[in-house]
């Protein structure tokens, strides 16, 4: 079977579909040489922030029944390690840090959280939203720990009979974790940002946000059963409030070296977690390589006339310790529609700027619009003034 030329969608589920991979696995050692009780990276859309959270669940989290179909209600653990290393085969990361690899391969239960569904059209919508944000992931632990003597219908049952709380989902969840595996669990947050987003503006929105912070203080600091955690989104947004909150939390900017200085604990060089982000050159170069030996309508083309039309559009940012980062959703896109058309001019588009919209610039502007007034007249003063110069 071909590979699948994918945009978008989980690592496992392109993995296992043969699909055209950038390999990015060199985050999970990135998250555990960072040394701290969690992680924030800020991105803008469509820059594989999910992808790489896939990256890291599908390593570290723990065999359970949805890797392979248990037997007499046993989960075989051999063959469910054996299924998930197929999707590591060749990879970066066995490849340069096998000791890593092995001593840290589905070695403890992953916690992933995405809270792009969170919505605040009134304060109780957003308690709700937010409680089922983690009642879908409780369950779904709850289904994979049912071959464990663990009712998965236990956490249904805790849904309708407490106050609905997020806390108290997590609360039960972690207990339920510590009853069955006996491990440090790893905590990722997808979308962190959007439940902040979704209260600004609002009446009750100092309340909420307590709410929130709280949660998160509640996960990440001083959690004696958390290994660590990562938490992705586009904005930045504080987890703290006066005197309280996740202030362990660190966040990351992207214009600075994604590791701690120092060696690790084996005596290397910690993998840069930045610059697991975005593609440099030569992850598109491959990926480019690989699918024009795949594709006859791209393989009419060579792949420097391929990467410097996508040089030329899409490598304009700058991560960590260098610039010329690609857009990986716009490269994707232009690979798959090359591979329709075999048109390179039809196939050049600008991609990233159709995923979104104006509203939260809007929104800022509206907010601050005297600062931003200033702000422009500033900006054109000081180009009135070297122009004339």
């Amino acid at each position: 079977m071909s590979p699948v030329l994918q945009v978008g969608g989980d690592f496992g589920d392109i993995a296992r579909k043969n699909g055209l991979i950038v390999d990015k696995t060199l985050i999970c050692k990135a998250l555990i040489d960072y040394k701290v009780e969690a992680i924030c990276i800020c991105l803008p859309r469509r820059f594989g922030k999910t992808f790489n959270l896939s990256i890291v669940e599908e390593f570290f989290n723990v065999v359970t029944g949805n890797d392979v179909e248990p037997v007499n209600g046993i989960v075989n653990l051999a063959a469910g390690q054996a299924e998930r290393m197929k999707l590591f085969k060749n990879s970066l990361l066995l490849n340069e840090h096998p000791a890593f690899f092995d001593k840290h391969f589905c070695r403890y239960p992953v916690i992933r959280l995405n809270f792009k569904e969170v919505t605040a059209s009134t304060i109780g919508n957003f308690y709700c939203t937010l409680a089922r944000a983690l009642h879908r992931t409780t369950a779904r632990i709850a289904r994979a720990c049912d071959n464990m003597d663990i009712s998965f219908s236990e956490a249904d049952q805790y849904w309708e009979s407490q106050s609905s709380t997020a806390d108290a989902l997590f609360s039960w969840l972690s207990g339920l974790l510590r009853e069955v595996y006996d491990s440090p669990y790893i905590v990722l947050f997808d979308e962190y940002d959007i439940p902040l987003k979704a209260i600004r503006r609002k009446a009750w929105g100092r309340e909420a946000a307590e709410t929130y912070t709280s949660l998160s203080s509640m996960i990440f600091k001083n959690n004696k059963d958390l290994k660590c955690g990562l938490l992705v989104g586009v904005y930045k947004m504080s987890l703290v409030d006066i005197g309280s909150g996740a202030n362990c939390v660190h966040f990351l900017p992207l214009t600075v070296h994604g590791y701690c200085s120092g060696l690790n604990e084996n005596g290397e060089q910690p993998c840069d977690l930045v610059e697991a982000f975005a593609h440099d050159e030569t992850e598109v170069r491959l990926l480019v390589e690989a699918a024009r030996q795949q594709y006859d309508l791209i393989s009419k083309f060579s792949t420097e006339s391929i990467m410097a039309t996508l040089t030329r559009w899409y490598d304009g940012y700058t991560f960590g310790r260098t610039g010329g980062k690609f857009n990986p959703y716009a490269v994707a896109m232009f690979l798959r529609e090359l591979k329709r058309s075999s048109n390179i001019d039809s196939a050049t588009q600008d991609y990233w700027r159709d995923t979104g919209n104006q509203h939260t610039i809007q929104e800022l502007v509206s907010d601050n619009w005297i600062e931003f007034t200033q702000l422009i007249r500033r900006l054109t003063q000081d180009y009135d003034d070297s122009d004339k110069s």
